[in-house]
């Protein structure tokens, strides 16, 4: 009975959007994963903090959560967070999205087993892959105390001595005291310690499913697989809450701490084969979640990614939406050398490059992007978009936007093969210098092997980049009291500008608007204000 409503319940969420929301610390919990193999593995390339913020990763990792497991949530905030930049590791990705597409019996025979698996241990799962040196002494006291009550109870029942029988009081009251003491540790971190047994016993069940293209995705770790085997034959060590005969019997014979503790020597023993598998069923049930947002999405495609160095960089993108819109409108972007955008204020350029940027993500995290067709080179990605200043530091917001842009040269100077999105550049410093000091520094990296997308409102930027930069714009329309906007991408830069018209709508006196509007218009006629 509960199979079948597991069956139902898993075909019924397949496809649709995710409902589910994570709180701060549970994402904190997930990312604990990918933390742990950016320590130990230093990636090639993973997406930073501030494009991560930039582009609301957190909210587009949950729009394409649709995991059955804490392996398949882990596995999926890392893929986002580590874009492929090699053919092998995409080739590899896609495999596992075309077996969840290809087969969907098979898919669903998966979900049920990683369903079970399910995701309230994401928290503490990395600490199995990179335990304390583990103390064996703990098996040792425990063994030692099972062994002196049964010891002492034995010597006892045979010579009825007072000695014995004062040992055996000793143990009565001692062993409660050390089980005690030791269940707030086991209560932590055995639902860890479980998870990693549920690992091995759902590795094997798939291994089990008839499938050659699923035997395919599974040969890499097929020798981890083999050297787990003792821990299934251990089991999961339960304890016995709800049974106050079975907490006295364990109180006294400590059997769940010395089934723990022998499971903490093969997990310490067998780590690196554990972490094999919890990737190996991650990225099943990454790639399931993947096939079920392509069944969700507006559009998508299959990308096709440029991974040879020597290529020249180059972006095309048909009919491309933003991920996280609902009702998003489509833009075709192609490029071969940087863009500059400008438009009035909330034409649509902030939404532009964003949807570039996840675009390149989704398309070599995924396999996935959101356009009707997508080819482009294998990029690193960088933002500069969202930025505050930091009170904490002591830093301005002209600092933390100097920062963000120095790690975009920084990557270029390292021969990176850059796609950047920078919105509004050193918007926080005085009008002559930002011209001047933008102006250069975009200059500059268009000479880098970087296609940078830029958006500003500094038209003098169309002037000075005109050169090096591909200019592009947004405009609207204005009909009474209404501004329409069509977020349509238009050749040649902005020719319109709607700030002090945007005054007026919104219900400031006219009287101070006109004045603006008349200040506006002398300049632009004198160039003097």
């Amino acid at each position: 009975m509960f199979a079948k409503q597991r069956i139902r319940a898993i075909r019924s969420q397949y496809g649709k959007v995710p409902e589910e929301r994570y709180e701060e610390e549970e994402i904190r919990a997930i990312r604990s994963y990918y933390d742990y193999r950016r320590e130990k593995e230093q990636p090639s390339f993973s997406l930073d903090e501030t494009t991560w913020y930039d582009l609301s990763m957190d909210r587009l990792f949950e729009r394409i959560c649709n995991t059955g497991s804490a392996s398949g949530e882990q596995l999926l905030y890392y893929q986002l967070r580590c874009p492929a930049v090699d053919s092998e590791e995409y080739q590899r990705r896609y495999a596992f999205l075309r077996l969840a597409e290809d087969e969907p019996e098979l898919r669903l025979k998966l979900q049920v087993i990683l369903s079970r698996l399910g995701k309230s241990n994401a928290a503490r799962t990395a600490a199995v892959f990179s335990p304390s040196r583990h103390k064996i002494y703990r098996l040792a006291i425990a063994l030692l105390l099972l062994a002196g009550l049964l010891a002492s109870m034995l010597a006892f029942l045979i010579s009825h001595a007072a000695f014995p029988l004062f040992l055996f009081v000793a143990f009565l009251c001692g062993n409660p005291a050390y089980h005690i003491a030791m269940l707030r540790r086991l209560e932590e971190n055995l639902p860890a310690a479980n998870y990693s047994v549920a690992l091995a016993a759902a590795y094997y069940k798939i291994r089990l499913l008839d499938s050659q293209r699923l035997a395919a995705c599974l040969q890499p770790y097929e020798q981890s697989g083999k050297k787990v085997r003792p821990i299934a034959r251990i089991g999961a060590v339960t304890l016995a809450s709800s049974n106050e005969i079975a907490q006295i019997f364990n109180s006294l014979f400590l059997v769940d701490l010395i089934l723990y503790e022998l499971l903490k020597v093969e997990l310490s023993r067998l780590r690196e084969d554990i972490f094999a598998l919890h990737e190996c069923i991650g990225r099943l049930d990454a790639a399931i979640a993947a096939a079920s947002y392509r069944k969700s999405a507006e559009r998508f495609c299959d990308p096709e990614i440029c991974f040879e160095k020597e290529a020249p960089s180059h972006f095309a993108a048909a009919d491309m939406v933003h991920p996280l819109l609902k009702h998003p409108v489509a833009n075709t972007l192609e490029l071969t050398g940087s863009l500059l955008l400008t438009g009035s204020n909330a034409s649509g350029k902030s939404t532009l490059i964003k949807s570039a940027a996840l675009s390149a993500i989704l398309a070599q995290s995924i396999c996935t992007a959101p356009c009707t067709s997508y080819t482009a080179s294998a990029f690193h990605i960088y933002t500069s978009m969202a930025l505050e200043d930091d009170i904490l530091a002591g830093e301005s917001y002209f600092i933390t936007e100097l920062k963000a842009f120095r790690r975009i040269l920084s990557a270029a100077a390292r021969g990176e093969r850059v796609l950047c999105a920078i919105d509004e550049i050193l918007r926080g410093t005085n009008t002559v210098e930002r011209i001047a000091a933008s102006s250069t520094l975009l200059e500059y990296l268009a000479g880098q092997p970087v296609l940078c997308i830029a958006a500003t409102h500094d038209m003098e930027l169309c002037t000075l980049l005109s050169k090096t930069y591909t200019l592009a714009h947004f405009e609207e329309s204005i009909a009474g009291d209404t501004v329409a906007f069509d977020y349509r991408l238009r050749p040649g830069p902005a020719c319109t500008r709607n700030a002090i018209r945007l005054l007026t709508l919104t219900g400031f006196d006219r009287v101070l608007t006109a004045e603006a509007e008349k200040r506006a218009e002398e300049y632009l006629e004198t160039g003097h204000w």
